[in-house]
């Protein structure tokens, strides 16, 4: 979305996607240059990564701070990467320019208002079709494709935590006395095994990749890729989530009470919104094999 004020200071570059094409889109950005504030789309943005993660991440202090790398936000639903990542497991990635956008769904929301106010020259759609086009050429060009699985649990367990503290902070809240059912019950312990899992099987397959294209081993190159284009689709579900069959994905859904905001790990989610321990039993199970199966689809790929 582009900022009122595009004009005098330039919108702010935003991008969500699966965590596997982050390494693509950070490299991308870098390269694309800021029209307005100087420098490169991606410094704004890492910028105001950085910023969030300072003030957000607890500060262990019994051992080393954590290191800041950059996240892409969580994709739900609501534009047309929808389909691929929620019933098809494919990696997406959606991007904009946002900021002020105060004409949204009006009768304002048409061309001029774009010509004259959004984005005079339309210089930020040039700056996105760059963005676009050099992360697509990447994509068709890569002699293995640059899907990177070493940080994906690394993503998926800080959306676990996420998970984690909010159920202890309402376990310190709940009172017996005026529930209308026990408390939720919400073992962890299977997800986590899964994600140690995943993240091994993960770094394997980064270093295949990177050997195969440092060796120009078309052959290995060639296996390395039939995996990883199957990895993501590991975490489908042919019955779908609750009441909800068509979207199948078992870690990426839109939420139920969020609008289009993502929910990580949807059956968990859910299951503590309610505070409903069978339904967290069983999400957490079939949340463990998928990530299980990932984790198996990803050790294939770093096979040689």
């Amino acid at each position: 979305y582009l900022n009122l004020d595009a004009a005098v200071t330039g919108p702010d570059f935003g991008c969500s996607g699966t965590p596997s094409l982050r390494d693509l889109v950070v490299e991308a950005a870098a390269e694309v240059p800021e029209p307005m504030k100087g420098g490169s789309i991606a410094g704004p943005w890492e910028g105001r990564l950085k910023k969030a993660w300072a003030d957000e991440t607890p500060v262990p202090l019994d051992g080393p701070d954590a290191e800041f790398e950059p996240r892409l936000g969580a994709l739900g639903s609501g534009s047309d990467y929808t389909v691929f990542v929620d019933h098809l497991g494919i990696p997406s990635i959606s991007f904009g320019f946002r900021g002020k956008y105060g004409v949204y769904h009006s009768t304002y929301d048409n061309f001029r208002w774009m010509e004259k106010y959004g984005d005079p020259g339309f210089v930020y759609h040039a700056v996105a079709a760059r963005f676009y086009a050099l992360a697509a050429m990447r994509l068709a060009a890569a002699e293995v494709v640059p899907l990177s699985y070493g940080s994906y649990a690394r993503a998926l367990s800080e959306h676990l935590d996420e998970l984690r503290r909010r159920v202890i902070r309402e376990r310190r809240t709940f009172d017996q006395r005026k529930a209308a059912k026990p408390a939720l019950v919400a073992d962890f312990g299977p997800v986590v095994a899964a994600l140690e899992e995943l993240e091994a099987a993960g770094e394997a397959a980064d270093r295949a990749a990177a050997e195969a294209v440092a060796r120009e081993d078309a052959a290995a190159a060639g296996r390395v890729n039939a995996a990883l284009l199957a990895v993501e689709r590991g975490f489908l579900s042919s019955d779908g989530l609750p009441g909800r069959p068509w979207f199948k994905n078992l870690v990426w859904a839109p939420g139920l009470t969020t609008g289009y905001a993502a929910w990580p790990f949807p059956e968990l989610a859910e299951a503590v919104e309610n505070g409903d321990s069978e339904l967290f039993a069983k999400g957490a199970e079939r949340a463990a094999a998928a990530l299980t199966e990932v984790a198996s689809r990803l050790r294939t790929a770093a096979k040689r």
